[in-house]
C-alpha cells in the first residue's frame, strides 16, 4: 500500500488565485518576461514573467518518454541554491475541436499525478483549467506542480495547437512558493495570439423543419434526419464518425413546443432506452449557468448508458434549453472518457458549442468564438484576465 500516495490525495495545500501587495511588488524587482520565440513555428512562441533567479535549461523540442504526441519545447530552472523551482512547457497539435480542460486533464493522467486543487473557467473558447496536483517519484520525493493550457490557432497552416505551462517544486517548499508558483503558471500568455480559437471550422444548423432553430457544430460532424412528431416532439441529429466510420458520439435536438416542464420532456426522451432495455443512470436534472442570451434558462444532467451486449457504459449528457417558444433537449451519447478520452472531449465540446451558439429567432450568418484581448486589464497573462 503507498501511504505517501493516500496522503497526497487527503493534503490540504494553499491555492491563491488573486495577486496581492507583496507580490505585485516583489514581480516588479526580482522578475523578468522571457519572450521564447525559438520555435520554427511562430503559434508556438509565448512569454513567461519568472523570478530573475530562473534561466532556461532547453529550448530545443523533444519527445516526452512514454508520451506519444506530446512534446517538450521549453524547461527553465532556478540556477542559484534557494528551494528548486522547474518549469516545463510542453505542446500538441490537434485535429478537432475540444476543451483545453479535458486535454489537461488527460495529461495528468498519463503522467500519474494526483489532482489536489482545482477551477475550472470558462472563456469565450471553452474551458481552461487551473490545476494543482502532487506526484510521489521513485526516490519518495513528493513534487507539487501547477498547471494550465490554453490553446492558438496557426492561420497559415488552419492548425491548432495546446500548450501547457507545469510549474515544480518539492512539497516541503510549497508554502513559501505557491505564490510565485501561481504567478508564474497563471502569468504566461502568446506572443502571436490568435483571434480564431477553434481547431476546425464550423457549419451552420439552418433547416427549414427546425422551426427556426440555428446553431453551430464542427464540420466533422455529419447532419442526420429529421424525425416529426415522436411523441409529439421533433428530433434532428449530427454524428461523430471517425476515419473508419465508425459512430464515436450522437447529439440528439429534441423540439418541443407542447411540454412546458422540463423533468417531464426529460423523462419522455429517456422512456425510449428503456423500452429497449437500455439502461441509463443520470444524477438529479440541475439548474446551470447560461452564456446564451436566446436561452431562458438551462437545466443539465450527466451519467452512463448500457446496453446489454456492450462491455463499456457510455456517456450521456442532457441539457435542457428554455426559450420564449418552446423546449429544447440535447442529448449526447458518445463513449466513455475512460475508454477514449479524445473522442469523449469531442463530443463534450460539440454539446458545448450548440449549447453557446443556439439562437431561435433571427437567423445566424456568423460565429464569434473569440478570447477577449488581455491587455485590457494591469496583468497581461491569459489566465489573470479569465480568472
Amino acid at each position: 500500500m503507498n501511504t505517501k500516495k493516500e496522503a497526497t490525495e487527503k493534503m490540504e495545500l494553499d491555492f491563491p488565485v488573486k495577486y496581492n501587495e507583496a507580490l505585485n511588488s516583489k514581480m516588479k524587482t526580482s522578475f523578468w518576461k522571457c519572450n521564447d520565440d525559438s520555435h520554427i513555428n511562430s503559434a508556438l512562441h509565448y512569454y513567461l514573467e519568472i523570478p530573475n533567479n530562473i534561466k532556461p535549461t532547453s529550448l530545443i523540442e523533444k519527445n516526452i518518454k512514454g508520451i506519444d504526441n506530446i512534446k517538450e519545447i521549453a524547461s527553465y530552472r532556478r540556477i542559484d541554491e534557494n528551494p528548486y523551482v522547474e518549469i516545463q512547457v510542453v505542446y500538441q497539435k490537434l485535429e478537432h475541436e475540444i476543451n483545453p480542460s479535458d486535454w489537461l486533464y488527460n495529461l495528468l493522467k498519463i503522467t500519474n499525478e494526483t489532482i489536489v486543487d482545482k477551477r475550472e473557467i470558462v472563456g469565450n473558447a471553452g474551458i481552461y483549467l487551473d490545476v494543482l496536483s502532487s506526484k510521489v517519484l521513485p526516490n519518495s520525493e513528493t513534487v507539487i506542480s501547477r498547471s494550465t493550457a490554453q490553446k492558438n490557432y496557426d492561420q497559415s497552416t488552419k492548425t491548432l495547437y495546446i500548450v501547457s505551462v507545469k510549474v515544480s517544486c518539492s512539497l516541503k517548499d510549497y508554502p513559501t512558493l505557491s505564490e510565485e508558483i501561481m504567478a508564474i503558471s497563471l502569468g504566461w500568455n502568446f506572443i502571436n495570439k490568435s483571434k480564431y480559437q477553434l481547431s476546425e471550422d464550423l457549419k451552420i444548423f439552418n433547416e427549414e423543419k427546425a422551426k427556426d432553430l440555428n446553431f453551430y457544430y464542427p464540420v466533422s460532424w455529419k447532419l442526420g434526419k429529421f424525425i416529426a412528431n415522436e411523441d409529439n416532439i421533433e428530433r434532428f441529429a449530427i454524428f461523430n464518425k471517425n476515419k473508419k466510420g465508425e459512430s464515436k458520439g450522437a447529439i440528439n435536438i429534441f423540439i418541443s413546443e407542447n411540454e412546458k416542464d422540463e423533468k417531464t420532456l426529460l423523462d419522455k426522451v429517456i422512456k425510449r432506452f428503456l423500452e429497449n432495455g437500455v439502461k441509463v443512470e443520470v444524477s438529479n436534472l440541475e439548474s446551470c449557468l447560461n452564456n446564451n442570451d436566446f436561452i431562458e434558462k438551462r437545466w443539465k444532467t450527466t451519467g452512463l448508458i448500457n446496453q446489454k451486449e456492450s462491455l463499456h457504459n457510455g456517456e450521456i449528457t442532457f441539457e435542457i434549453l428554455k426559450t420564449k417558444k418552446s423546449l429544447i433537449l440535447l442529448e449526447m451519447v458518445g463513449v466513455n472518457e475512460e475508454y477514449d478520452y479524445y473522442e469523449s472531449a469531442r463530443n463534450k465540446r460539440t454539446l458545448q458549442l450548440i449549447s453557446q451558439t443556439l439562437k431561435t429567432s433571427d437567423k445566424i450568418s456568423s460565429v464569434e468564438i473569440e478570447e477577449e484581448k488581455p491587455q485590457k486589464k494591469k496583468k497581461s497573462g491569459f489566465f489573470d484576465f479569465l480568472g
